[in-house]
């Protein structure tokens, strides 16, 4: 199926004409230069999807508050999560990578308009390219950040796009039939991590590599989160994942170090029933 995408002519024209000037120029004129691309598909993890046959594609802002106007995109983000967040795992380590995100995400902020223009300009193209030859493809637009994209999703009803969220509510009230959500725990949203479980809601939680190297994968109740990163195919229990970056050093609880943590978890899920 083709998507009709309303041209704004002033936008497409803008977008041209600004990258023919060098990137430090764009900044310096607009606070920020435009990226030949939002989205990119080159995370190591993403990549495992490929034995799925599925191309990724996954869209880096930069988390929370790191932005000029220092507005908040991981608005429920608890310390431990901003502490380790994959920010500083991977590319992400790299200084070149964090401004290119930074700028990404002033250039949301301060175009919000041609920035979605952009956007779904780009998911077209992503449509278009996987129509040639009929190949899969699933699109995260939250790769390090917790902001809603429902306006762009909708118009987009055969693509399927996926995230994790720390947002209980959107992953409960989540009402576009092709977003697929997983809940993330933290060390301050136990109680939350609780009820989305009974709930059934597929919920992702951080261990140390070494519980991760302990642990035996059914995929239904324990599922294995770094053998890919295609939530949407995943049964509704618990994804693990293990620490990265600077969370290999966490001390905030964010990271669970303790099986019989796990555990309770475990045992949650497996009460529920709803796991398939």
């Amino acid at each position: 199926m083709q998507y009709k995408i309303k041209v704004i002519d002033r936008f497409k024209l803008a977008i041209k004409n600004r990258k023919k000037l060098p990137s430090k120029l764009q900044t310096a004129l607009h606070g920020f230069y435009i990226p030949n691309d939002l989205c990119g598909k080159s995370n190591a993890k993403t990549l495992k999807g490929e034995a799925e046959n599925i191309t990724t594609y996954v869209m880096y802002l930069a988390p929370h508050k790191q932005n000029s106007k220092g507005v908040n995109l991981c608005t429920n983000a608890s310390k431990g999560c901003i502490d380790a967040c994959l920010f500083t795992s991977g590319r992400g380590r790299f200084g070149s990578v964090k401004y290119a995100r930074i700028n990404k995400t002033d250039y949301y902020l301060k175009d919000k308009k041609m920035f979605m223009y952009q956007l779904e300009r780009e998911i077209q193209k992503y449509v278009d390219r996987h129509a040639k030859d009929n190949s899969k493809f699933a699109i995260r637009l939250n790769g390090t950040s917790d902001i809603s994209f429902n306006s762009v999703m909708r118009k987009f009803p055969n693509v399927t796009f996926y995230d994790y969220t720390k947002n209980l509510n959107r992953a409960k009230n989540n009402n576009v039939p092709n977003y697929d959500l997983t809940f993330s725990r933290s060390e301050s949203n136990e109680d939350q991590v609780l009820e989305a479980l009974s709930l059934g809601i597929r919920t992702a939680i951080v261990v140390s590599e070494d519980l991760y190297k302990t642990l035996t994968f059914d995929g239904k109740v324990l599922i294995d989160g770094d053998k890919n990163d295609l939530r949407f195919l995943d049964a509704n229990g618990l994804v693990i994942l293990y620490a990265k970056g600077d969370g290999k050093t966490d001390e905030s609880g964010f990271v669970i170090n303790d099986k019989n943590k796990l555990k309770k978890y475990v045992d949650v899920v497996t009460n529920a029933k709803v796991i398939a």
